[in-house]
């Protein structure tokens, strides 16, 4: 029995056999989990209005661009890599307007 990355308990501890052996195999997902609020970067779904702060818009904006290479949902209106200003900026408890 070969099993790549997975953990094999009781086999030698217990004297049993490898047939025997109680396997975990790591769980496979579909792919790369996005940011809260932004679940897909395959069409263009959402816009700045669907994020309560820059931040949140920025995450996915950085997302999808590492993902697709691209500004998908169009959040960043001026091309200069910052999603969303019209949207607070929130940092450190700090909550920041862009002008």
């Amino acid at each position: 029995m070969l099993v790549v990355g997975a953990l094999m308990l009781g086999v030698a501890s217990a004297g049993l056999a490898q047939e025997d052996a109680l396997v975990f195999l790591p769980m496979v997902t579909g792919g790369p989990v996005g940011p809260a609020g932004c679940s897909t970067c395959s069409a263009d779904t959402y816009n700045c209005d669907d994020f309560s702060t820059q931040t949140a818009a920025q995450a996915c904006f950085d997302f999808c661009m590492e993902q697709v290479g691209s500004d998908v949902h169009r959040l960043d209106s001026d091309n200069n890599g910052v999603a969303c200003e019209s949207l607070p900026l929130v940092f450190g408890g700090w909550v920041f307007q862009w002008r």
